[in-house]
C-alpha cells in the first residue's frame, strides 16, 4: 500500500507539473537597448537580420537605456528608460508608442500612446493618431485608455522613467478601429519614444489631459528583434517533477531500510 501511495503521489505531482508547464506556453518578449553595451544607436532588424540604425536625437538629454517587455498571455507591459543630463537639461517626461513591428508613425488608430509626466508620476494612455506630433490626447480625446503610476527619479545628472500595466482591457477594445492592437509585441518591436525636458501636463477631474507640452528629443525605430524570456512557471513545473521523484526515492529508500531491519 505504501508503494502504491508513493507512486500515486509522484504521478499527481508529475501531472501537476505537466499541467503547469502546459500553462507556461506563454512567453515574455523583451527589447533591451543599452548605450553602455557599445553598440551605439543600433539594433538588429527582425526583417533583415542585420544591424540597423535607431534614429536618435538627444538634444535635451542623452539616452542611456531603453527597455520594454510584454507577456503574450497575461498582457503585462513594462517600459523603462534612463538618461543623463545635457547642458543642464533633465529629461522629466515625454510620450511613447510601442508597436508589434512597424514604425508606429503613420499607423493611426492601431496602437496606444502613453504620455509620461514626471512631475505628477503619471502615465496617461490614449489611442495614437499616427501623426508625428504629440496631440493624440486632443484629437483622440474620446479614446482615453486610462492612467497609471509612473516611477520617476532624477538627481546627480541622471533621470529615469518607468511604468507597468495590465494591457488586457486596452487590447480588448473594439470601439476604436478595426485595426486596433493597443499595446503588444512579440518577436519584433517598433518604438516611437520622445523623451522630454521641461514637461508640463494639466488634467481634468477624470484624469484626462487638458494640456500637454514637452521639449522632446526622440528614439525611433522599427522591426527590431526581441528576446524571448522563458516563463518561470515552466521552471516551477520541472522543479515539482524533480522534487516529487526525489521525495519518492527518499521514502522508498527509507522503506527498504526499514524492511531490511524488520527482516533481520
Amino acid at each position: 500500500m505504501k508503494a502504491l501511495s508513493l507512486l500515486t503521489s509522484a504521478a499527481i505531482a508529475g501531472g501537476l507539473a505537466l499541467s503547469l508547464a502546459g500553462q507556461a506556453s506563454a512567453t515574455t518578449f523583451k527589447f533591451d537597448w543599452e548605450k553602455a553595451d557599445g553598440g551605439g544607436f543600433q539594433g538588429k532588424s527582425a526583417v533583415t537580420g542585420k544591424n540597423q540604425n535607431i534614429t536618435v536625437n538627444h538634444n535635451n538629454g542623452y539616452y542611456e537605456s531603453v527597455s520594454t517587455t510584454f507577456d503574450d498571455i497575461t498582457d503585462e507591459f513594462v517600459f523603462s528608460a534612463a538618461f543623463s543630463d545635457k547642458n543642464g537639461k533633465t529629461i522629466d517626461g515625454g510620450w511613447v508608442v510601442i508597436s508589434d513591428g512597424p514604425n508606429p508613425k503613420g499607423q493611426g488608430e492601431e496602437y496606444a500612446i502613453f504620455y509620461l509626466d514626471g512631475a505628477s508620476n503619471t502615465a496617461t494612455g490614449y489611442a495614437y493618431n499616427g501623426q508625428n506630433r504629440s496631440d493624440s490626447w486632443s484629437t483622440n480625446s474620446d479614446n482615453y485608455l486610462g492612467s497609471w503610476d509612473l516611477s520617476y527619479d532624477s538627481g546627480n545628472g541622471e533621470s529615469s522613467l518607468s511604468f507597468s500595466l495590465d494591457a488586457t482591457d486596452i487590447n480588448a477594445r473594439t470601439d476604436i478601429d478595426p485595426d486596433w492592437k493597443g499595446v503588444t509585441f512579440g518577436k519584433q518591436v517598433g518604438v516611437w519614444f520622445h523623451a522630454g525636458y521641461n514637461t508640463s501636463v494639466s488634467y481634468d477631474a477624470d484624469g484626462k489631459i487638458t494640456n500637454f507640452s514637452s521639449e522632446a528629443a526622440w528614439f525611433d525605430t522599427n522591426a527590431l528583434d526581441t528576446e524571448a524570456v522563458p516563463e518561470p512557471t515552466a521552471l516551477l513545473g520541472l522543479g515539482l517533477v524533480g522534487g516529487a521523484f526525489a521525495v519518492s526515492r527518499r521514502r522508498k529508500n527509507g522503506q527498504l531500510a526499514e524492511g531490511s531491519a524488520e527482516s533481520a
